[in-house]
Parts: structure tokens; sequence; C-alpha cells
């Protein structure tokens, strides 16, 4: 088993003149000023993404963390906060198993 630390991976998915995407990736940042993670944005409308599309268009932003949602619509820092205690809560071999999966 690895020593090293495993960054939490949150996947944002997000729309083309989103509001509430805008403010989601704010409070993304907000709580990575304080806490470390990674962070991959996926736009459902572009090529390719027509699985995400048809699953989240009616609830962008949607947010996983390790590939489980966590969030979606309306949320904000504390959805975030809420998100990473989960994560934390995780024995290290589940976070090295959601890591590797990706």
């Amino acid at each position: 088993m690895s020593t090293r630390s495993i960054l939490p991976k949150f996947t944002l998915f997000v729309g083309k003149q989103c509001s509430l995407c805008v403010t989601a990736k704010e409070a993304l940042e907000v709580v990575r000023q304080k806490r470390p993670f990674d962070l991959e944005t996926i736009n459902i409308y572009d090529e390719g993404r027509e699985k995400w599309r048809g699953k989240y268009k009616y609830e962008i932003p949607v947010l996983h963390l390790n590939d489980k949602m966590q969030a979606k619509g309306r949320w904000s820092e504390p959805e975030v906060l809420k998100a990473l205690e989960w994560y934390d809560s995780l024995k290290p071999e589940e976070k090295e198993k959601s890591s590797a999966e990706k």
C-alpha cells in the first residue's frame, strides 16, 4: 500500500450559460484555498459527453467526489465540505481503489 497522500478528486458537470455552475465553481475555489483537491470540469454539452448530458441536463451543476454524486442543482461551500468529510471517512484502500479506477 502506498504511503503517499491521495488528493480527493472532484468532477464538476456544467453546461453552457449556467449561472448556478459559476456559483458552484466559486464555491469549489473557496474551499480549495483551505483544502487541496483535484478538479475536473466536464461541460455536458461538449461533443462526446452525450451520456452525461442525458443524465444531468436538468440537474447541473452536479458534483461528484471519487465518482460518487455529492450535490446537484443549487449548492455551495457547505456541501463541498460535507463531501470532503465523507472522503476523509473512507479507509485508505477505498481512496486508492476509487483513485485507480479513473
